[in-house]
């Protein structure tokens, strides 16, 4: 007979209470699984691992920040515009200077 290999029931080093508290804070607080991973180990239990804690989120629905933070707070992306050919487009970026440094200029070309 072909019976499942998964287990019938989770390992967790998490209470269902532990579980609870950590996913209102994953809604609340909207931070990342390391930040909350952290949280939990100081305040609700020391021996959770990572993966533990994934599972946890992933099964509750709550893995994903995009989803739990909606799309209106990541930025869209632009295409680039579309240039000729032939056209070079450069940004410029000046750097604030050092405090070990001195001002210095660029040599001009033909000097």
């Amino acid at each position: 007979m072909n019976r499942s290999h998964t287990p019938h029931r989770l390992q967790t080093t998490l209470t269902p209470a532990q579980e609870a508290v950590a996913l209102v804070l994953r809604k609340i607080l909207l931070v990342s699984i390391d930040d909350l991973l952290a949280v939990v180990r100081e305040f609700l239990n020391a021996d959770v691992s990572r993966s533990v804690l994934d599972r946890c989120l992933r099964r509750h629905g709550v893995a994903s920040l995009r989803d739990l933070q909606g799309c209106d707070h990541w930025p869209q992306h632009k295409a680039f515009r579309a240039y000729e050919p032939g056209y070079l487009h450069v940004d410029v970026k000046y750097l604030p200077q050092m405090a070990d440094e001195t001002f210095a200029t660029l040599p001009v070309c033909g000097d």
